[in-house]
């Protein structure tokens, strides 16, 4: 079974996520990835997340 089918079929939401050093916060950005949260305070990368249902529509 896909894992857009198990989406449509059980209501699932698939992230990617990664904790990104602040280096290669633009890369990741430019890629459609979006923060987590505005409070993330670790000093050398920031948590951020790609939905896959972006890809879908």
């Amino acid at each position: 079974m896909t894992c857009l089918r198990m989406n449509f079929e059980f209501g699932l939401r698939l992230l990617l996520t990664v904790d990104a050093y602040l280096n290669a916060v633009a890369f990741y950005e430019k890629n459609g990835f979006r923060f987590m949260n505005a409070e993330d305070n670790d000093p050398h990368t920031r948590l951020m997340y790609y939905d896959l249902m972006d890809i879908v529509a």
